[in-house]
Parts: C-alpha cells; structure tokens; sequence
C-alpha cells in the first residue's frame, strides 16, 4: 500500500516536472491575452471615431462580445470534456489571434460585431480552459502554478493601457494596431 502510494507521487511529481514547458506557454499566451484585451479597452473613443459609429452602437459591439462568452460557456459545460483541455486552448487562442487580426480589415459594423462576439466567445473558453489545465498538470501545487497564471494576466492587463496611451498620443490608426495584436498573438502562439 505505501509503495503504490508513494509510486502515485513519483509520477504526479513527473507528471507535473514534464507540465512546466506547457505551462510557461501558457503564461505566456495569458500575458499575450490580458495585454491584446485590456489595449482594446482604453481605445474605445478612437475605435468610435475611426468606425464612425456612436456611443449606442459601441454598446452593441460589447454586447456581442458578451454574448459570445456566455454562449462559449456553456457549450463548454455540455461539450468541455468531448476535446482535450489542451485541443480547445488550441482552438479558442487560434480563434481569438484570428478574430483580433482580421478586425483591422474589418470595414462594416456588421462585421466587427461579428469579431466581436468570436473574441468574446475565445477568450472567455480560453480563460476556463487554460485555469483548468493548469490545475490538472499541476495537482499537488496547483494553487502556486495557478497564482503565476493569474499574475501573467494582471502583467498584461497592467501593460496593455500604458500602451494604449501611447498609441493614442502617437496616434497610430487603430485597425494597424488590432492586425497587429493578432500577428503578435499568433506569434506567442507558436
């Protein structure tokens, strides 16, 4: 019985060892992540000004973007175990690289609703997947591997409105920046 015991915590401890390259990749997105959202914020007026939409019709794009998270959500519930953790990571930063980067070509209001929702969608199912994964890799320090996950996203989230200052006083146009966030994205991805 103790031999079986301690034969368990060998390979959880392997288990978890062989888990860091994984999860300093997803610190990695996370910051990647946190940074690309909290930019978007911050440049709302000059998002308004350049799409030449109102204030109201904002209210729609962030609205999709809410919607697309719920909705994500709970297809997780009903469908989250039907793929891996690390296949829908995959899946919803694929997503979510893509909807950011293809927002720069975006011209209609229409589409950039539609991003909108993808981006809310991906990131809300990225966010449960990644927190759960890491709790899987790493079950005996969970609450340590879990804690950096989330200090990865308060870095990013930290940095993405000093950037967007500087964006807005260098007055860079804001779909050059959103094809950038999803180039950079897909970058951390690789």
């Amino acid at each position: 019985m103790q031999k079986s015991l301690i034969n368990s915590r060998m390979n959880i401890g392997k288990a978890e060892t062989n888990g860091i390259p994984i999860t300093i990749a997803m610190y990695v997105m996370m910051f990647a992540y946190a940074l690309s959202t909290t930019l978007i914020g911050p440049l709302v007026i000059v998002f308004i000004k350049q799409y030449g939409i109102s204030l109201a019709d904002n209210g729609l794009v962030t609205l999709g973007q809410g919607i697309g998270g719920v909705l994500f959500l709970i297809m997780g519930i009903f469908y989250g175990d039907r793929l891996s953790k690390p296949t829908w990571i995959i899946i919803t930063f694929s997503l979510y690289s893509v909807s950011i980067g293809i927002l720069g070509f975006a011209s209609a209001y229409f589409q950039i609703v539609i991003l909108f929702f993808f981006i809310g969608a991906s990131t809300r199912m990225l966010d449960a997947m990644m927190n759960a994964y890491i709790a899987d890799i790493h079950q005996e320090k969970r609450s340590f591997f879990l804690n950096i996950l989330h200090a990865c996203y308060g870095a990013g989230a930290l940095a993405g409105p000093m950037l967007s200052s500087l964006f807005i006083v260098e007055k860079i146009q804001i779909n050059l920046l959103f094809f950038a966030l999803g180039i950079f994205c897909i970058l951390t991805f690789c």
